[in-house]
């Protein structure tokens, strides 16, 4: 189900002298019943010609009396759904958006899920009482799921998965075990981002944000659960070389699996003052670094595959490029001495499990020079 097609007492589109209390248009046949927003029905305009079919209708939905959507002659739009819950054994619920949503010179005024959806899944849920429920997600962005998030079992996030669904139902029924990792942020709610013309990266991506977010980035799970531990790492160390550092990962579950062990290196970044931003020709460069450090950055990912009980070893080595700043205006990177914070965990946000250890870089600013060490597992 979607937006398009389903007008409620709140939004609507203007058409034909419309008012607000919604409604929805197709093109095609159909017959005239003389609709209004207090009766619910079908009205439709007239073509040129008076033997075609009409060039639109327009149809009034008028919610039912516990304000669930309806259909045009006052039916639950849910009930149907509901019906098919209560004869199932288990539930798989697919929501989500499309390419008319979302897509080049097509952005979303909102990540939420459109309402009529976000109601299907709470009636869907209800109604399941101790049956299993699974939301499948099907976006190619972030969706703010809170109610599924505290209400139901499982969610997946399918993305786009093309025209067959192999795959997401090879991980429903459990002949693959999942190890997928979210490459971006899902927050909350849409007023956690700034506003579109806002083009800062303050508070924008895992790197800046400072708001609590629904699902981290990095985050995922599987049907295998894994255990960090023993992280040793370097203490102290010059502005100019690389730290290593080392842990393990053991799967604590009976099932085979894939963990995606992550390295993160975070700053403690004073907070920027929204209400008197500087202006870019007027920002000093001090400034424009403070603006350009991110709170935290990836340094480190491998994909560990663990048979049950079974434990590895990870190495990441951190080089000093990594380690490096944009600064002033100019592009270079620069190495500086400061406290950083090592992070290592399942995904970017620091939690139960996750291990961190205090690094101090020392001596003077330097240029670093690129590289790349590849993590060791063993």
């Amino acid at each position: 189900m979607g937006t398009r097609g389903f007008g409620g007492t709140t939004r609507g589109m203007v058409a034909g002298g419309m008012g607000a209390r919604g409604g929805f248009g197709r093109r095609g046949g159909g017959q005239a019943f003389g609709a209004t927003p207090e009766s619910p029905g079908i009205t439709s305009a007239p073509s040129a010609d008076p033997a075609a079919d009409p060039l639109f209708q327009i149809a009034w939905t008028k919610p039912t009396r516990d304000g669930l959507p309806a259909d045009t002659v006052g039916n639950n739009l849910y009930a149907e759904a509901v019906d098919l819950v209560k004869k199932a054994d288990a539930v798989v619920l697919v929501v989500g958006i499309d390419g008319s949503q979302e897509g080049e010179m097509r952005d979303r005024s909102a990540i939420e899920l459109p309402a009529v959806q976000e109601g299907l899944i709470r009636a869907v849920t209800k109604s399941a009482g101790g049956k299993p429920v699974v939301v499948v997600c099907c976006s190619g962005s972030p969706v703010a799921l809170n109610w599924a998030n505290d209400n139901v079992p499982a969610i997946v996030q399918a993305w786009y998965p093309g025209q067959r669904g192999d795959a997401v139902a090879d991980v429903l029924f459990g002949k693959y075990n999942p190890a997928g990792r979210l490459p971006v942020t899902f927050y909350k709610a849409t007023a956690d981002l700034p506003p579109f013309t806002d083009y800062a990266m303050y508070n924008r991506t895992y790197r800046y944000n400072t708001k609590p977010v629904l699902y981290p980035f990095g985050h995922g799970l599987s049907y295998s659960t894994f255990e960090y531990s023993n992280l040793t790492a370097q203490t102290n160390a010059a502005t100019d070389d690389d730290v290593k550092i080392s842990f393990e990962v053991k799967n604590t579950s009976r099932i085979d699996g894939d963990e995606v062990v992550q390295c993160y290196i975070n700053r403690d970044v004073p907070a920027i003052d929204l209400a008197n931003p500087s202006q870019p020709d007027q920002t000093h460069d001090e400034q424009a670094i403070l603006a350009a450090t991110p709170r935290k950055t990836l340094v480190g990912f491998a994909r560990v595959p663990l048979k049950a009980g079974q434990s590895k070893n990870v190495t990441f080595t951190i080089t000093s490029h990594q380690l490096s700043l944009v600064v002033g205006k100019n592009g270079k990177r620069e190495v500086r001495p400061g406290n950083y914070q090592i992070q290592v965990g399942p995904s970017s946000a620091i939690g139960p499990g996750t291990l961190t250890r205090l690094l101090t870089l020392e001596g003077s600013s330097v240029a670093p020079e690129y590289h790349f060490v590849a993590p060791v597992v063993n």
